[in-house]
């Protein structure tokens, strides 16, 4: 009902030229002459409180598109390939299966396509952030390889130190010891190479990583910093 009345108001307008201020509503531009004060405040409460407002060339300039913002791949398999975009397969769910949630999962609608519910947890999460972890997950998904690591190593002055023989981990955790020192190949996880070293009577765990190479490097980054 909102939104026909402040298109009737525009209405009168719509055949002027010249240029113009304009409300945004529903990626249509209204030209702000037409709108009267009331009008003006419905469209503020309607907008959020945000009253959008953009120069037109003319009345029947349309509003220009938001630039699209980037969306979240998944770091794991899934169905939509997309970071809190579920599939729902339910016959009440048949026409919109894709449902976007935000990360403390309270859904942010139902949609046609998996590319549309990303669509809709990008814009939730705006535009920096967005764009933030959409190339965090992009490094992930190509991590160094094992050959680069070495180069960098090399390039950064530092030696990988080696330890040749089999060893468990302390805490007791299936896992099997690698060529490098401090360096555990453990059984799950896309990070499959947990990376710790003992100075100064204390265990340092630097996390863990996609290459044993990655984690000796890390190792030996963390103890010139020493």
């Amino acid at each position: 009902m909102l939104r026909e009345e402040l298109r009737q108001a525009a209405g009168s307008a719509a055949t002027d030229g010249g240029d113009r201020e304009a409300v945004i509503l529903d990626g249509v531009a209204l030209p702000v002459p037409a709108l009267d004060t009331s009008a003006k405040r419905s469209a503020l409460l309607y907008q959020g409180g945000r009253l959008q407002r953009r120069k037109m060339a003319g009345a029947n300039a349309p509003a220009t598109e938001a630039e699209p913002l980037p969306l979240v791949r998944s770091i794991w398999h899934s169905k939509s390939g997309y970071k809190n975009v579920t599939y729902n397969a339910s016959e009440k769910a048949k026409k919109k299966p894709w449902q976007a949630r935000a990360d403390d999962h309270k859904s942010l609608g139902m949609f046609a396509t998996a590319e549309e519910a990303a669509a809709r947890y990008s814009r939730h999460l705006g535009p920096e952030l967005a764009a933030s972890l959409a190339a965090a997950v992009e490094r992930e998904a190509t991590p160094m390889s094992s050959q680069e690591a070495l180069r960098l190593a090399e390039s950064e002055g530092l030696t990988l130190e080696t330890a040749p023989r089999s060893a468990s981990s302390k805490d007791g955790e299936r896992s099997q010891a690698t060529a490098y020192k401090g360096v555990f190949a453990v059984p799950h996880g896309r990070r499959r190479f947990l990376a710790r070293f003992h100075s100064g009577g204390r265990t340092h765990t630097l996390g863990c990583f996609h290459t044993a190479e990655l984690g000796a490097l890390e190792i030996a980054r963390a103890k010139a910093r020493l």
